[in-house]
Order: C-alpha cells, then sequence, then structure tokens
C-alpha cells in the first residue's frame, strides 16, 4: 500500500506544475474556459499595468502597447515566464467567408485558403489547417514580420459571425517544442455550449464550388433545352412531309385489261384472211 501511495504522490507532483486550470470567463468573448500552463501568465485588461511592469517597459512602450491593446480589439494576452513569446487574442466581426469554421469538412476549408492569403498579401505565409482535439477547428498562418523581426502564427476561426485570432509572437525561432506548447493552449479554449452547436450542424457532404456548381447547372439546362428544341423540330418536319406528300387513291376492285383487237375479229375472217394470204403467195411464185 505504502509503494502505491507514494507513486500517486510522484504522479501528483509531476502533473500539477504542467498545467494550471484558469476558469474564466472573458468579457465580450464566448470564452468559457482555459488552461493556462504554470510558465505562462494570463494578462487581461484588469491587470495590464501589472503586465507593463512585469516585462518592464518603459513609459512609452507601454503607452504604446497600450494604444495597441485598444485599438487592436485585444481581449487577452499569454505571455511566456522567458517573456519571449507571447499569444494576443483579438476578436472582432470576421471578414472571411466561411463562418463557424468547425462544422465543414476540411475540403472546404482548404478550398478557402486562398482567401486567407490575399489577407497576407504582405507576407510570405504557409497556411495549412490545424483541429483540436474536441474538433474546433482553425486556420494555422505561419509567417515573419521582417520589419520587426518576429516569428507569427495565427492560429484564426471564426464562430457565429466573430474571428477569434490567437496571435503567437516570438522573437525567437519557434521550435516544435514551443509550437506544442502553444498548441496546448489553443487546444483547450472553450467556446460557450459551442461544441453541441458544431455536432449538431456539421456539414457532411463536401460543397462544390458556388461558380463550378452554377456552371453546370446552366450547361444541363442547355443540354435541355437543345434536345427539346431538336425533338420540336424532328416532330414538325415529319408532320410538314406527311401533309404534303400526293396521295393516290386506288379502286378496291382493279379495272380487267382492255379488250384486245384480236378479239373483235371472228374466227371465221381470221380463215378467210389467212387463206388468202395462202393463194397471193401461190400466184407470185407461177408467175415467176
Amino acid at each position: 500500500m505504502k509503494k502505491i501511495k507514494y507513486l500517486l504522490i510522484a504522479i501528483i507532483m509531476f502533473v500539477m506544475p504542467l498545467v494550471v486550470l484558469a476558469k474564466t470567463n472573458i468579457e465580450g468573448t464566448d470564452i468559457v474556459n482555459i488552461k493556462v500552463p504554470e510558465n505562462w501568465k494570463l494578462y487581461m485588461k484588469e491587470n495590464l499595468d501589472d503586465m507593463m511592469i512585469w516585462l518592464g517597459y518603459d513609459a512609452e512602450k507601454t503607452e504604446n502597447y497600450k494604444y495597441a491593446w485598444l485599438n487592436n480589439s485585444y481581449f487577452f494576452d499569454l505571455v511566456s515566464e522567458d517573456k519571449n513569446t507571447e499569444i494576443i487574442l483579438i476578436k472582432k466581426i470576421s471578414e472571411f467567408e466561411i463562418d463557424d469554421l468547425s462544422i465543414y469538412q476540411d475540403e472546404d476549408i482548404n478550398d478557402s485558403f486562398s482567401e486567407i492569403k490575399k489577407a497576407y498579401a504582405a507576407y510570405e505565409t504557409n497556411i495549412n489547417l490545424y483541429t483540436t482535439g474536441s474538433g474546433i477547428k482553425y486556420y494555422k498562418i505561419e509567417y515573419k514580420d521582417e520589419n520587426a523581426n518576429i516569428n507569427i502564427i495565427d492560429y484564426i476561426t471564426n464562430i457565429h459571425g466573430n474571428m477569434y485570432q490567437y496571435k503567437v509572437q516570438s522573437n525567437v525561432e519557434l521550435s516544435k517544442d514551443l509550437i506544442n506548447d502553444v498548441e496546448k493552449i489553443i487546444d483547450s479554449i472553450e467556446y460557450d455550449n459551442y461544441l453541441t452547436f458544431v455536432k449538431n450542424n456539421t456539414i457532411t457532404e463536401v460543397n462544390t464550388k458556388s461558380g463550378g456548381s452554377s456552371i453546370i447547372l446552366i450547361f444541363i439546362l442547355l443540354l435541355i433545352i437543345g434536345g427539346a428544341v431538336a425533338v420540336y423540330i424532328l416532330i414538325n418536319k415529319k408532320k410538314n412531309t406527311y401533309n404534303n406528300s400526293t396521295i393516290v387513291y386506288t379502286d378496291a376492285k382493279p379495272p380487267s385489261s382492255n379488250p384486245a383487237v384480236a378479239d373483235f375479229i371472228n374466227s371465221n375472217d381470221s380463215e378467210s384472211i389467212q387463206s388468202k394470204e395462202i393463194n397471193l403467195n401461190q400466184s407470185n411464185k407461177n408467175n415467176e
């Protein structure tokens, strides 16, 4: 029993420092829960001044940061303990075509990458689809701000017409371990009743592009109309041919053939003519 007791204590001592459960309702959002690792600090408007002091910002940098916070719809800032990486939540009305991203199939979302590229036209981006274990889907956009020398990853999702953008900024290389830590935080974010909405409204079939569907529909309609016209012309042609043809009527009983001339000559007359022809021939011979 003692061994089991010590094992449980060891497991608890190992797990507890990794994650601190921060139950929070961030005002102006639908976020109801987020798990913040112990080596990260969560700052909101209420403790923004404390954040500036902890980060060691001077008066000018503090003023610029507060200005950005108020004018760019920042709702929280998660800062790593080494102060070189932060995750800023930006919420605003969505400008992207697809709303409620998580109800769509991956293929549909991938088709919208071109729209995202337009929004990031000033940067060379790497865009992928990121899905949490619970099924919430995000655009994952990786790029670098060369002017500020900052590596950035934006995790973006749309919920009921609102865009949630988690902007990961770091002045160091975003290693796999660092990205894993970030994505654990992203995975833990819960939106009020949203998983139920996703479950009840998931689109199970991949939608074809609206432009392609319209073209196919128009093509099918043209085929139907063309076929109907062809059938109509063919029927009319046959009808006209029937109406213009010469109708020949035949008697029920065909007339008998005309009597031959020989039928009107009596047999006696025939024998007389033959006798005369013989006598004439015999007389001609005697004269010779």
